[in-house]
C-alpha cells in the first residue's frame, strides 16, 4: 500500500475538526488498517451507517472516530468495522 501522507493527514485534522461539532461522539479502537486505502474502507462504511454525520480513521492511531446526528448503538459500530474487514476495539464516547 501507497500513501500520500500529508494529504491524508490534512484530510483526517478536517474530518476530526468536523467530528468536533457534533453533540454525539465516538472514537473506536480498529486494528488491521495497514495503509491509506483501509483508512478510507473503515470511513467510508461508517458513513454509510444511518446517524454517522462524518467519520475519521488514523492509521498512526488505530482508531477511527465518528460524530453523530442520532444515538448509534456501540454495537453497530463494531459490527460495521468487523464486515469491513478490521478488528474493531473499545468504543469510547
Amino acid at each position: 500500500c501507497s500513501s500520500d501522507l500529508q494529504a491524508m493527514d490534512n484530510s483526517y485534522r478536517a474530518r476530526v475538526e468536523k467530528i468536533e461539532k457534533f453533540s454525539i461522539q465516538r472514537t473506536i479502537d480498529v486494528d488491521g488498517m495497514t495503509c491509506d486505502k483501509c483508512v478510507a474502507k473503515v470511513v467510508r462504511e461508517l458513513e454509510k451507517v444511518d446517524g454517522v454525520a462524518v467519520a475519521a480513521a488514523s492509521l498512526e492511531k488505530q482508531s477511527a472516530q465518528v460524530g453523530l446526528t442520532k444515538d448509534v448503538a456501540n454495537d453497530t459500530l463494531i459490527d460495521v468495522i468487523r464486515r469491513a474487514g478490521y478488528k474493531p476495539g473499545s468504543v469510547i464516547a
